[in-house]
């Protein structure tokens, strides 16, 4: 069972390290293609779609490996945690713009 449970924990881990190296990646490419922008609240809407579209975004492999319907599923799941990301997001981009 040890081994079971190590192999699921690596896999799990490839798996979430996978759909960072693509999320980050299209973040950058936003914030370049916006760097001029100035407007606080155009910087926090942006921030908050990106926190919205986060859970869409890491779905991509489990579509690969797991198909439709378990994307699905893990979207629909991950709906309460993506609106507090995106309030989040927009609001700490909001707030402390000016500062950084």
């Amino acid at each position: 069972m040890g081994y079971t449970l190590a192999v699921f924990v690596l896999l799990e881990g490839l798996l979430w390290w996978f759909s960072y190296l693509y999320i980050w990646a299209i973040l950058a490419v936003a914030a370049w293609l916006f760097r001029k922008m100035e407007s606080r609240l155009g910087w926090g809407l942006l921030c908050g779609f990106y926190g919205l579209i986060f859970g869409t975004l890491t779905a991509i492999p489990v579509l690969i490996l797991s198909g439709p319907a378990a994307t699905l599923a893990y979207i629909i799941s991950g709906i309460p945690f993506d609106l507090i990301h995106g309030v989040s997001n927009f609001l700490l981009a909001f707030l402390l713009l000016p500062t950084l």
